[in-house]
């Protein structure tokens, strides 16, 4: 399954060109305030899931007709991890990984949709990277999960594109949190779904 928000505020269900509103089946407000609809979504997806299957089969419209908005844009927090591509941290010449180096955080307000501008930040004499990763939507709270135990925390994927300032010379590298430095594409799916190779 697919899902995504729309227009104003407005969740779907994508099956092939076209997006079906599922909105009140969702039990969401199109413009509430804060806009947490989706984390509603998601951490009572197995209750809604039938409504929204049962919505899904209503008729629905093109999705080149719709505004895509990014899937979730209230999340508690964004977790990154940095140079997670190794072979990126070999181009920088960083020694720095994932592994040894831990995580950082961005704000909620660093997301942007797939159709939201990408405002970039000036940074004389340094270089704007971009990398293509996959975000994962954690469900439920947990502390010290045991790797075995993954599953039964994530709950939808997306796509996403990260933007990094790569370091003057003599400096230390920077990850923007500007507004929009984060944005997510299209849609999140469920694990059926990314088995089933959508994207």
């Amino acid at each position: 399954m697919k899902i995504a928000r729309f227009g104003d505020d407005r969740i779907g269900i994508v099956k092939d060109a076209t997006i079906v509103d599922v909105t009140r089946a969702a039990g969401a407000e199109p413009r509430e305030w804060p806009p947490v609809a989706m984390n509603r979504l998601i951490a009572n997806f197995a209750e809604i899931r039938p409504k929204l299957e049962a919505g899904a089969r209503e008729k629905g419209v093109p999705l080149d007709s719709v505004r895509l908005l990014t899937p979730v844009p209230w999340p508690n927090k964004i977790i990154a991890y940095p140079v997670n591509y190794h072979e990126h941290g070999v181009e920088m010449g960083s020694t720095y990984r994932a592994n040894n180096q831990g995580f950082f955080l961005k704000p909620p307000s660093a997301l942007s949709g797939p159709a939201d501008p990408i405002v970039l930040p000036v940074n004389s004499g340094r270089r704007i990277d971009h990398e293509c990763e996959l975000a994962i939507v954690i469900a439920k709270e947990g502390r010290d999960i045991a790797q075995a135990d993954w599953r039964d925390y994530d709950g939808k994927f997306a796509s996403a594109a990260r933007k990094s300032v790569s370091p003057a010379r003599g400096s230390t590298p920077s990850v923007p949190s500007v507004p929009g430095s984060s944005p997510r594409t299209r849609s999140a799916i469920t694990r059926t779904a990314c088995r089933a190779g959508y994207g």
